[in-house]
């Protein structure tokens, strides 16, 4: 990332830049002496890490609304002579393992001669990083959860095999001419995914009518429900790059009623993923969500 300035810091609140997987803003009095705040800083610097990479930002104030929540509202510059550079090193450190790559930029942004904001980038780790309170933590959206036991496995074996994932979105509106079921698959590691293969269970029904997709087989699964089997991989010579994404489109028509009645569908769309080393990966997909865009 570039060198912030102040006027790169001002522009994100003018632009009202939302929070997101790769940006966090914190207010001045995030920063503190105390070991709980110490714990939340190694928290969130460990969680970026753990993710995709990112910046957070100490000295910029978010809206107290919760209509506005996670929007920049202000400067709120940190007190050089309370908390240095040196200091912001020294927590940084005790993250473990060292995140290689950390960079801490102070930016002054005034008045006074000391208020500054700290910049921390923070690059993607290639193992999974441990905050102070001795937890894993992961970047999602707006917030920091404890990484489950297969992600912190996943981001640990980050440089030995690929790490995929994948979002799911039906796209259905009148006439329905062109209603596709899209599948995006996203390999968030530093390693070529050679081979990968997407298994897909999915409901008979969505919000509006029964459907019907190409290349997809009927189905149950073990408690007898049904569903949609479809699949795709890759072909040879075809990999999925690092920090890379595949779409894969299904089409799929509207139809009235089925003859004769399969019997009841299941109700959440179920995704397997395969890759080279990779451990098998299940993911659940809420179809309201998916229906409601990427999720």
């Amino acid at each position: 990332m570039d060198e912030p300035t102040k006027v790169d810091l001002e522009a994100l609140i003018s632009d009202q830049v939302e929070e997101n997987s790769a940006l966090e803003y914190k207010a001045a009095e995030a920063l503190g002496r105390t070991e709980r705040k110490k714990r939340s800083i190694t928290k969130h610097i460990s969680a970026l890490a753990n993710a995709g990479g990112g910046r957070l930002i100490f000295g910029i104030k978010e809206f107290d609304e919760e209509d506005k929540k996670h929007l920049p509202e202000k400067l709120d510059p940190v007190d050089q002579t309370q908390f240095s550079r040196e200091w912001m090193d020294q927590i940084a450190s005790l993250v473990r393992p060292k995140i290689e790559g950390l960079k801490i930029h102070p930016v002054h942004i005034g008045p006074g001669l000391n208020d500054y904001c700290y910049v921390v980038d923070v690059p993607q780790g290639t193992t999974a990083h441990q905050a102070s309170d001795q937890r894993y933590y992961k970047r999602r959206n707006f917030e920091a959860p404890p990484m489950e036991d297969y992600e912190i496995r996943d981001v640990m074996n980050r440089i030995s095999h690929p790490v995929l994932s994948a979002e799911v979105r039906v796209n259905s509106t009148y006439p329905f001419e062109d209603s596709h079921i899209v599948v995006r698959v996203n390999n968030s590691s530093k390693v070529m995914a050679r081979h990968y293969a997407v298994v897909v269970h999915f409901p008979l029904r969505i919000s509006s009518s029964l459907i019907f997709p190409e290349d997809a087989n009927l189905e149950s699964d073990p408690e007898g429900k049904r569903l949609w089997l479809f699949n795709f991989s890759n072909s040879p010579g075809s990999p999925l790059f690092p920090d890379s994404t595949l779409i894969h489109k299904i089409k799929f028509e509207h139809i009235q009623f089925f003859d004769p009645d399969p019997g009841e569908s299941i109700s959440d769309i179920r995704i397997t993923l395969y890759a080279d080393n990779m451990e098998k990966r299940n993911l659940t997909k809420e179809l309201a969500a998916a229906e409601n865009g990427w999720t």
